[in-house]
């Protein structure tokens, strides 16, 4: 893990608890917080796949907290350490949490690395010199028959 105030980095190898220890300071942050606080976060993995596993499991475990009335959930008793926050505030906040996720959805981004690319690239279109509706291709043969039409 390195850790420059704001941002943190985890390298860890496969099977290692990765995507548990990212919700765990996704949530954390959320609910050291505010219920909205999940839109100020970038989460980026690498494949479609990865970032609607991440959602997912963020939701299940934000239900989980606030549907177990005992306290023998991994998840709130790291969270419980993580934040210092009572069980009861944890348990109140990650219901403001849910709802407002579900509420707003498309606030909740965890996106992948070539979707944040075009996202940003998009924003700055203008600056970097490119059409206002540009289409990136990522099939190298589209690219190929592109280059040819062009030439």
């Amino acid at each position: 893990m390195s850790n420059n105030k704001s941002f943190i980095l985890y390298r860890a190898s496969a099977g290692s608890g990765k995507t548990y220890t990212l919700i765990r300071e996704f949530l954390a942050l959320c609910l050291k917080h505010n219920e909205t606080y999940y839109k100020e976060i970038l989460a980026v993995t690498f494949t479609n796949k990865a970032a609607n596993e991440m959602k997912a499991k963020i939701l299940n475990y934000l239900k989980e907290i606030i549907e177990n009335d005992k306290n023998n959930s991994d998840m709130l008793f790291d969270l419980h350490k993580e934040t210092g926050l009572t069980y009861e505030i944890i348990r109140e906040k990650s219901k403001r949490l849910f709802i407002d996720i579900i509420h707003n959805y498309s606030d909740f981004n965890i996106s992948t690395i070539d979707s944040f690319v075009q996202q940003v690239s998009r924003s700055f279109a203008k600056e970097l010199n490119l059409p206002s509706q540009y289409k990136v291709l990522l099939d190298e043969d589209e690219l190929l028959d592109e280059i040819i039409h062009r030439i």
